[in-house]
């Protein structure tokens, strides 16, 4: 279990979270919804150890140091290496990983774009492989910010099926944060309503494990739960 205690965070005299309270089990996936400017990503760049905490505690009770992966809002790809290459950055290049790499961009159908540069690529395809980089890294741990705002309605349900797909296969915990109410449906199973600094209601969804869970009837009434509370916190005024 991963478990946020009472955190606060400041930028200098900036209060960017106040009291942070929640946690996640392993294997689970949990979406952050609020407006641009709430304390969104914030809370994962504490989670992802790029800041520290001003006050509180953040915990985890795995029996090993935990390995985190961060998939942004932009690919990060390197212009100057191809799709492969990018993939594997960072790690030893040899034949057994060069293997696993060309598997993961078999799973996101990219494989045939594994030569080819950045700029040759959709926005769906970069992102993919910035995603099949990410699991390369085999975290147990991974972190979404907004990963598909950059992307059209296709390109879009393409990677949130993939980014689901992922994280069953791999038993991942997932964190998203994102201000697309629909995306926080589908892709958590627990969903966090902030307004700005603070986390004020949690939602369960009972849509997330349904098949095809987009066209079920529960799905429109979570989206409708967390449209409402939304508006009842004036989150976007």
């Amino acid at each position: 279990m991963i478990s946020l205690q009472n955190v606060d965070l400041w930028y200098g005299s900036e209060h960017a979270l106040d009291n942070i309270n929640f946690s996640i089990d392993r294997g689970e996936t949990l979406a952050i919804v609020g407006a641009s400017g709430c304390g969104k990503t914030s809370i994962l760049y504490l989670l992802a150890d790029l800041l520290k905490p001003t006050s509180g505690n953040i915990s985890n009770t795995y029996n090993k140091p935990m390995k985190k992966g961060l998939l942004f809002q932009t690919d990060m790809l390197l212009p100057w290496k191809n799709i492969l290459n990018n993939t594997l950055l960072g790690l030893k290049n040899n034949k057994r990983k060069k293997e696993e790499a060309m598997d993961l961009l078999k799973m996101y159908n990219i494989q045939d774009q594994a030569y080819k540069y950045p700029s040759q690529l959709s926005g769906g395809q970069r992102q993919r492989a910035a995603l099949a980089r990410t699991i390369l890294n085999s975290p147990d741990l991974l972190l979404l910010d907004e990963p598909t705002s950059a992307l059209d309605e296709i390109s879009k349900e393409l990677l949130q099926n993939q980014l689901k797909e992922t994280a069953d296969l791999f038993g991942l915990t997932l964190i998203l944060v994102t201000h697309n109410i629909e995306e926080a449906v589908y892709l958590g199973k627990s969903i966090l309503i902030m307004e700005q600094k603070k986390i004020i209601k949690k939602i369960d969804n009972p849509s997330y494990s349904i098949n095809n869970s987009r066209s079920d009837p529960s799905f429109f009434e979570v989206c409708c739960q967390v449209r409402q509370s939304l508006k009842e916190a004036n989150v976007y005024e």
